[in-house]
């Protein structure tokens, strides 16, 4: 029985990439997956979470994220870079415009809001909303 939920950590192949991550973290094995997903449009769900760690770094961990992995996160501030910033703003962007929820269960017809909120703004800017099936989709938060 796999794993499925609300939160970006909430489902198998985000936890399966995060354990990956934790067996050896690293600022590079986050940009590995952003870059990854940009270049193939494979692998959404670790690439948001490889987005939440960057959100976290930069001082807006998830609510869900575990306290090692905060902490960690907390002491790779000064190694964020603005062009890894802009690495995991242009994937979350791409996820939340190009994504077909429907794909996995959720119906067209369904009377359930498809919000995808991601825990930050990765750049500085308004929100990124779209529209998939007349429901409206959401990356926004605090942006530095």
């Amino acid at each position: 029985m796999g794993t499925f939920g609300i939160s970006n950590f909430a489902n198998d192949p985000a936890l399966d990439w995060l354990a990956s991550f934790n067996s050896r973290r690293s600022i590079a094995k986050l940009e590995k997956q952003l870059t990854h997903f940009l270049q193939t449009n494979a692998d959404e769900a670790e690439a948001i979470a490889a987005a939440e760690l960057i959100a976290a770094i930069s001082g807006y961990p998830a609510d869900d994220l575990e306290v090692d992995l905060e902490t960690w996160c907390d002491k790779q501030r000064k190694k964020l870079t603005p062009e890894l910033r802009t690495l995991a703003h242009t994937a979350v962007t791409k996820i939340v415009t190009d994504s077909e929820p429907w794909a996995d269960g959720l119906a067209p017809s369904s009377s359930v809001p498809v919000t995808v909120t991601v825990s930050f703004t990765v750049a500085p800017g308004p929100p990124v909303t779209s529209r998939v099936n007349e429901q409206p989709i959401e990356a926004f938060g605090a942006s530095t």
